[in-house]
């Protein structure tokens, strides 16, 4: 019975021991991940191994260079790759807000081109309709015009004297017939 007891008291032994372990734990744990952010200010922290690939502190060392350039290097290219999305953004914003204005200027342009050619079309059509309801009148003032002139070759002393051989009345008489025509000529090149 007695070799019970030793054994029972052993064993309560190596459990407290144990608790005891386990009690420090925490501490054990906050002490090693200090050291870990103190690599190389401590000789016992350069003994102690954080990575799993390293078993040295100097291939620790070498580990932990070649992810921070790695990190490095990611976020390097990241940073880059942000700043052009940012530039092409602003660009293309840019652009964005130009052809809106653009589009709104033709638009409007195009706008008051279609009522120029409505106002235009109406006013074309409304002087096409005007001047057909004047064209009776014109032929009636030019019945008039040239009635005026065949009044007076026929009622005056035109035929009797022989007038029609002076130079002068000729050419009245010539401006006298054109006048109408260079009249209607001027007038469609004015309008």
């Amino acid at each position: 019975m007695m070799w019970k007891h030793r054994e029972y008291f052993e064993n309560k032994q190596t459990t407290i021991l144990d608790n005891q372990q386990y009690t420090q734990l925490p501490e054990d744990i906050t002490e090693a991940s200090k050291n870990y952010y103190m690599y190389g200010t401590d000789t016992e922290s350069d003994n102690m191994v954080y990575d799993s690939s390293a078993t040295t502190p100097a291939r620790f060392k070498q580990s932990s260079e070649e992810k921070y350039k790695t990190i490095y290097q990611s976020v390097y290219s990241s940073i880059n790759a942000m700043s052009l999305n940012e530039t092409y953004l602003s660009n293309m914003n840019k652009l964005f807000n130009k052809t809106q204005e653009e589009n709104i200027k033709l638009k409007k342009e195009i706008e008051t081109y279609l009522k120029r050619t409505v106002t235009d079309e109406r006013k074309s059509e409304y002087e096409n309709k005007s001047y057909a309801g004047l064209l009776p009148y014109t032929y009636i003032l030019l019945f008039i015009y040239f009635s005026l002139l065949m009044y007076y070759i026929l009622f005056s002393n035109f035929l009797k004297e022989k007038l029609y051989l002076s130079d002068k009345i000729g050419l009245a008489i010539f401006i006298y017939v054109l006048f109408p025509s260079a009249l209607s000529a001027s007038l469609s090149y004015l309008m």
